[in-house]
């Protein structure tokens, strides 16, 4: 693009030039008489010039240029080489790529922006280039793949997942504190997410991957539960707790049975079926329920349903023998029971009509 413009008055005239750059190209546009023009910018595709004298201005154009940069992964799986092309080159140039796995590795795809499905399964990819891009050639292993996992300090926890695998890009593993600890991170290469106990690992080549755990210094403590009976129903909120903080319990009754109450130290509400505790040592809980139904079982059933009111731990230890040394004098099995100290302290009435007693504990 050339023009001239010619002075027409005596004063100094400043006449704007655009230029405007085609597709794939950029400006630089040229005053021939730069030095003498404070107002122009050879740089700018607008700009302007100081008229003076007639003025000859050329608009130059250059190709822009682009470049092209890729990887593997992993870096040992294989290699990546421009097979042809130049790199960085025109816009609209073509260039080549060639993914070439080393031993005991195959090809397995390439990723990158706009890539069609047949490009990303090809080892030799193909592409012209209107900017700048960024491609990967993924590798992975022949046959099984070792995953070894590792726990730092040896006594800080235990993990899960590690043996012998095909492929698989996520591969799952887990970690787990022991009490005392907390997970920290994992360390190692091909992994999800570090920062998670239980995350996936990238199973393109042998792994060895290490839990990290730390010791924490808030103290904390188990929490089970007692059922009694053990028919009688169920309670939640067990586990591991960190001392002296608020802890929810709960109580659930199955049917033909109620919630009587909890017993245990640190317990708010004894009497309610949903309450807290705080825990300050490792604690055991019992949780008390009793049948609502108001029939009295009898004969071969009445004993068995008195043992049922004593510690279920003695009940499913010591029931069978217990019925066989008492089965026809249950005054001895109930004074048995009392002399041993097993008794939970619940009067229990036989039915009249068995015609067989029992002494109250």
């Amino acid at each position: 693009i050339s023009f001239v413009v010619s002075q027409s008055t005596p004063d100094k005239l400043h006449y704007g030039v655009l230029g405007r750059a085609g597709f794939g190209n950029e400006i630089l546009i040229l005053d021939d008489d730069a030095s003498q023009n404070e107002a122009f910018s050879a740089k700018d595709a607008t700009t302007s010039v100081s008229m003076l004298s007639d003025k000859s201005v050329t608009a130059v154009f250059r190709i822009e240029s682009h470049s092209i940069a890729y990887d593997a992964i992993p870096s040992y799986g294989g290699t990546v080489s421009l097979t042809s092309g130049a790199n960085p080159t025109e816009h609209g140039s073509s260039v080549t790529l060639t993914a070439s796995p080393t031993q005991g590795f195959k090809f397995d795809s390439w990723s990158g922006d706009d890539l069609s499905s047949l490009q990303k399964s090809n080892p030799v990819l193909a592409l012209t280039l209107t900017s700048s891009q960024s491609v990967i050639a993924r590798f992975v292993q022949i046959g099984e793949i070792e995953l070894i996992l590792s726990v730092s300090p040896p006594e800080g926890g235990s993990v899960s997942g590690a043996g012998r695998y095909p492929f698989n890009p996520a591969h799952p593993i887990s970690s787990t504190p022991k009490l005392g600890y907390k997970f920290v991170k994992w360390e190692g290469t091909g992994i999800a997410d570090a920062n998670r106990s239980n995350t996936k690992v990238d199973l393109t080549s042998d792994r060895s991957l290490t839990a990290v755990f730390e010791e924490i210094s808030e103290q904390q403590f188990a929490l089970n539960f007692s059922i009694s009976p053990i028919a009688g129903g169920k309670a939640n909120g067990s586990g591991y707790f960190t001392a002296n903080t608020s802890h929810p319990i709960s109580a659930e009754a199955n049917p033909g049975y109620r919630f009587i109450g909890w017993q245990g130290e640190g317990i708010t509400d004894k009497q309610a079926q949903q309450t807290t505790l705080s825990l300050t040592s490792d604690t055991t809980i019992s949780v008390m329920f009793e049948k609502t139904d108001s029939e009295t079982p009898s004969g071969p059933d009445l004993l068995a349903e008195a043992l049922s009111h004593f510690d279920p731990i003695v009940y499913l230890d010591r029931n069978a023998d217990l019925k066989s040394t008492y089965k026809d004098n249950l005054d001895q099995a109930f004074n048995h029971f009392v002399n041993q100290g097993f008794v939970e302290g619940r009067p229990y009435k036989p039915d009249p009509s068995a015609n067989q007693s029992a002494t109250p504990p």
